[in-house]
């Protein structure tokens, strides 16, 4: 009987403390960055500019759960409850990047984000010079292989233009279920002479052990330099031949798999994993 009384107490004791506390859990809140509105508005002038982001990217099933440029990136810790109000910063390093001149390979490295005013602030920014060979080298290899993927992915959009096509553009429906948010570390690039930002989910990325070579890649690089395609009219003979050229000259797997592996050694060296 005493045994039962004290459990008794206890139930009520713990009825006592839960109902006369209340706290809400925590809220992470998240900053939207659209890489295709960002490109637009603020686009990158000359070199390249390789980000490193923490967050996810809001994926959906009709698009084969591929980042589209759909990232959030956690700004702070939002607590809530009866008695206080207020805002924690996360301390994760969420937003690092690196501009680099492909030219001198002097490069400025910004760290230490803040967000203010839903606008990214770095409160730290390094300049250096990348000046070791092999570094540059891949910097390089990485620019003209960047260029030919911005190539085929512009003339993969105007393919899918065409009038005469039966492609049609995945829907997107406002389904929740359809939605995921894939966590992650993610690597976008961004240059002056490319259209297209590449993205790279960073984090679960596995090198094959063998590595792949793009087979003719100063070859092929120098003719989407000599052949400019942007703003080229899909009706175009122009067009008709760099349609012929891709098919013929680019083995795009091998692309596929060539262009992750080095960027990803390319993080390593700069320390922006």
């Amino acid at each position: 009987m005493r045994m039962i009384k004290i459990i008794l107490c206890f139930l009520a004791l713990q009825v006592i403390i839960f109902s006369e506390y209340k706290y809400q859990l925590n809220t992470t809140v998240f900053y939207n960055y659209s890489i295709v509105i960002d490109t637009i508005l603020t686009p990158v002038k000359s070199g390249i500019e390789i980000q490193r982001l923490k967050g996810y990217c809001l994926t959906h099933k009709n698009t084969d759960n591929i980042c589209m440029g759909a990232l959030f990136i956690p700004k702070y810790f939002e607590l809530e409850s009866e008695y206080e109000h207020k805002y924690d910063p996360l301390k994760i390093d969420a937003v690092k990047k690196i501009n680099i001149n492909l030219s001198t390979f002097k490069a400025n490295l910004y760290s230490n984000v803040d967000f203010e005013e839903n606008y990214p602030k770095f409160n730290k920014i390094d300049s250096i010079t990348l000046k070791d060979y092999k570094i540059r080298e891949r910097i390089n290899k990485i620019k003209k292989m960047l260029l030919v993927y911005d190539a085929i992915k512009e003339t993969s959009v105007l393919i899918n233009a065409r009038m005469d096509c039966c492609y049609t553009i995945p829907v997107i429906e406002k389904n929740y279920d359809d939605f995921e948010r894939n966590f992650s570390h993610y690597i976008v690039i961004r240059g002056a002479d490319i259209k297209h930002p590449y993205i790279m989910d960073i984090k679960n990325y596995k090198p094959d052990k063998v590595k792949t070579e793009v087979k003719n890649l100063d070859q092929i690089y120098q003719y989407f330099k000599n052949n400019p395609y942007r703003d080229i009219d899909y009706t175009s003979e122009k067009f008709a031949e760099q349609e012929e050229f891709i098919e013929k000259n680019i083995n795009i797997t091998e692309l596929g798999v060539a262009l992750p592996r080095e960027i990803y050694e390319l993080t390593k060296e700069l320390d922006l994993r």
